[in-house]
């Protein structure tokens, strides 16, 4: 469970620092972000937060617990906790949700097309950096 300080922040210092931190996130790109989580996450952390995100966007496009489950190995109890965010997530929320799936949806389809078949048979790999 997450523990904050004995000694009291007051609302002012909460919200001074909760604005540095998202301020600090918004001014990184891709590879920074990740360099970031890597020092200030330990691994653990990471995938608990990477399977949550899943979750979130596997239930916002009705995907069942069951699968969910298999998919990821997590228990019933963790999908009822996303989905109780997503029963009180606000219009943002889901703005956000849909464009993440939307951006993995282009994504795949990318990696799809780049391994349709040369007019010669080939197959050509395209590799974006």
């Amino acid at each position: 469970m997450t523990r904050v300080s004995r000694v009291p922040l007051s609302n002012k210092e909460k919200l001074s620092l909760t604005e540095e931190f998202w301020n600090t996130l918004g001014e990184l790109n891709k590879t920074q972000v990740e360099h970031f989580f890597r020092e200030f996450f330990s691994p653990t952390e990471i995938v608990m937060f990477a399977k949550r995100l899943h979750i979130l966007k596997s239930l916002r496009q009705n995907t069942t617990y069951e699968h969910i489950q298999q998919g990821i190995k997590v228990t019933e109890p963790t999908i009822a906790k996303m989905s109780a965010i997503l029963q009180r997530g606000d219009e943002d929320f889901f703005r956000i949700l849909d464009y993440l799936i939307r951006d993995e949806n282009s994504r795949w389809q990318a990696y799809l097309d780049s391994r349709k078949p040369h007019i010669r048979g080939k197959m050509i790999f395209h590799v974006n950096r």
